[in-house]
Formats: C-alpha cells, structure tokens, sequence
C-alpha cells in the first residue's frame, strides 16, 4: 500500500506549506 503512503506524505507536505504532488 506504497500509494496510500504518498497520498499521506503528500498531504502533511501540503499542509506544511509545501506543493505537493496530488
């Protein structure tokens, strides 16, 4: 489940302020 973990990653970089990939 390597997707979810991108999927997770990707938000907490987003809300840290940081243009994620979605």
């Amino acid at each position: 489940h390597w997707g979810t973990l991108m999927v997770l990653l990707g938000l907490i970089e987003t809300r840290g302020g940081k243009s994620a990939v979605v």
